[in-house]
């Protein structure tokens, strides 16, 4: 697994992010907030607009509100024959891609329930968007159209279309052409061609987290889920493609590790390293069934963070800051590398918080705590006698 934290140097280090990253689901906009920006230091939304514009990535629903990347031409990993086939409710009948002005005269809808259709169908992955604005526009206004033209006069003659581009600006426009998600014509796989998909779902897996055992794939799309996978790992492990056995300890059942992930379990991992991430990052060990993790985390809500010096577990963080759990002294030498993650959240490109307000520090009301020095001092502070209000230091 690629090592969170790391430096950002431009598109490449954002590619290599993804191929940890293809096939998961994750609310739409976490993926700009905490995801990608735990992987690159810095993160700029304008290298994802360039990888959709100048590849073959796709950004594809994945449950309401939910969306993954994959390459077009891997599609088959995520749809079904049935899906596929599906017709839209709201793209015209015919190939090509489509914006607003030309969708709101094919489909005779007003911006609300154009809106609320192609997002229904987005979530449903039968299209997508030819580029990223348009997920950041919808997470901004819930994914909901500011303002209905229902209710605005009616265009003169001869001018609809311009007029009706002045609606969708008006109703912060979405961005970008929509457009079918894949070519509508899969045939049902057979026995053979299904094997050969679940064993790419089975290395995507593998991509992901280096070691794969059922409690793991608890929270995966359907097709990438333990019951999916298992008999393809199997076959896997007869052709020494991977390895089976008890990786971990405290972790039921047969597990499977490739073994470039086994060489890297032999020589360790970098205790010098720090890093954060979100809670329900699929790098996060939050939510997992297992016995030896129950009351050490904190619950798996995008609100929730994690900060790991190595292998140690050194800062929890629930509700976006207010209440922080700090597993070293006051005096710590990397104590202000520790709370650095709070300095991503007020400055992050995309949708950064106002602010945090520090509520406690290892249970004590944060004016009282002894750590309260330090972490002021890194940001833009006012406090009060219950809290401490931290903002962006410009």
């Amino acid at each position: 697994q690629h090592r969170l934290g790391a430096t950002g140097a431009g598109l490449s280090d954002l590619q290599q992010a993804f191929e940890s990253l293809f096939c998961v689901s994750l609310p739409a906009g976490l993926w700009e907030s905490d995801i990608l920006p735990a992987r690159l230091d810095p993160y700029y939304p304008s290298w994802l607009d360039s990888l959709l514009q100048e590849s073959d990535l796709v950004w594809a629903g994945a449950g309401k509100e939910r969306l993954t990347f994959v390459f077009s031409s891997d599609l088959e990993l995520l749809d079904s024959a049935d899906r596929a086939r599906a017709a839209s409710r709201v793209l015209p009948d015919r190939p090509g891609r489509f914006d607003l002005v030309e969708l709101t005269e094919s489909s005779g809808l007003d911006a609300a329930a154009l809106t609320e259709g192609l997002w229904s169908e987005a979530w449903e992955g039968l299209l997508t968007n030819t580029g990223f604005a348009a997920v950041r526009a919808g997470v901004l206004s819930r994914f909901r159209s500011a303002d209905s033209p229902a209710a605005r006069p009616q265009p003169r003659a001869g001018r609809s279309t311009r007029r009706s581009f002045e609606r969708w600006r008006s109703a912060r426009p979405y961005a970008g052409d929509w457009a079918r998600l894949g070519s509508g014509d899969s045939e049902p796989l057979d026995a053979l061609d299904l094997e050969e998909l679940n064993k790419d779902r089975a290395r995507v897996l593998l991509d992901r987290y280096g070691v794969l055992f059922r409690e793991l794939l608890l929270r995966e799309l359907p097709g990438f889920q333990w019951s999916s996978v298992f008999r393809s790992l199997r076959l896997m492990e007869l052709s020494g493609e991977v390895l089976a056995g008890q990786f971990f300890e405290g972790v039921p059942g047969l597990q499977f590790a490739s073994p470039a992930a086994y060489r890297r379990l032999r020589t360790g991992l970098p205790e010098d390293a720090i890093y954060w991430l979100n809670a329900v990052d699929p790098a996060s060990p939050c939510g997992l069934a297992l016995e030896g993790l129950r009351g050490a985390l904190p619950r798996r809500v995008p609100s929730n963070h994690l900060v790991f010096h190595g292998s140690r577990l050194v800062l929890v963080s629930q509700r976006n800051g207010s209440d922080l759990d700090i597993r070293v002294p006051p005096d710590h030498p990397h104590l202000s590398d520790y709370v650095g993650f709070m300095k991503t959240l007020l400055t992050r490109q995309f949708n950064p918080l106002k602010l945090i307000e520090l509520e406690t520090i290892n249970g004590v009301p944060a004016p009282q705590s002894p750590y309260t020095h330090t972490i002021a001092g890194l940001f833009t502070s006012t406090r009060d006698h219950r809290t401490i209000k931290l903002r962006r230091e410009y």
